[in-house]
């Protein structure tokens, strides 16, 4: 992984220490397998190199400019399978994946996916050197509440959308090296990522808010 990705962060390794207490030295990064059992090497687009990415467990797709690489986190309240690769000579990064929680009660509430949503972008925030908030809009996916946020620091800035799918917070995210400005690819990028299998969903979540900044 290049310096200049590490320095951006990628709120992958921010999200994993804010919410599941991972222990870094038990941290190995991998390259991920794209055969055909994974993803489908066939679906590639007329345009560049992008191709479909499916998660090992087969639970999410994406589509990706090439093949990613794996990281994986573990701690005391829970693990975290990170799926990165970084373009255009690391200045630009892409990642997918999830923190897992294994305690979680059943069902949580409206008021405490809120609280896990926010603290997880404050956590993003917080752990950016020179880090701030941008501006940020409740989504959702499947019926799955979610949050979209953008954070700028001095190194660039990071778009990230999470969502909750009991008892996974999955993570989707676009890091730029400029300070201004995203790659033009980052919402189709950002807009491919789908749940392969029915998955939690919480009927009672309701959009109600943007704020910028």
């Amino acid at each position: 992984m290049s310096p200049r990705f590490q320095r951006l962060g990628l709120l992958t390794s921010v999200l994993a220490i804010a919410l599941a207490n991972p222990t870094p030295a038990r941290s190995t990064p991998v390259r991920s397998s794209m055969a055909p059992s994974v993803a489908s090497l066939s679906s590639l687009f007329a345009q560049g190199e992008w191709q479909q990415f499916t998660s090992p467990d087969r639970r999410f797709s994406i589509l990706m400019p090439g093949i990613p690489e794996e990281e994986n986190r573990s701690g005391n309240n829970g693990t975290s399978r990170m799926f990165m690769l970084e373009k255009e000579n690391g200045n630009v990064a892409y990642g997918v994946g999830y923190i897992e929680f294994p305690n979680v009660p059943d069902s949580l509430t409206p008021v405490q996916i809120d609280q896990l949503l926010d603290a997880a972008r404050d956590g993003g925030v917080g752990n950016v050197e020179n880090g701030r908030l941008r501006q940020e809009r409740r989504i959702s996916l499947q019926n799955n509440p979610g949050k979209e946020f953008e954070v700028q620091s001095t190194q660039g800035i990071v778009k990230t959308r999470i969502y909750w799918v009991e008892p996974r917070l999955y993570v989707i995210l676009v890091a730029s090296s400029s300070d201004r400005t995203f790659p033009r690819d980052a919402d189709r990028f950002l807009n491919s990522f789908n749940l392969e299998r029915n998955q939690a969903f919480n009927p009672g979540f309701k959009l109600s808010f943007n704020r910028n900044f």
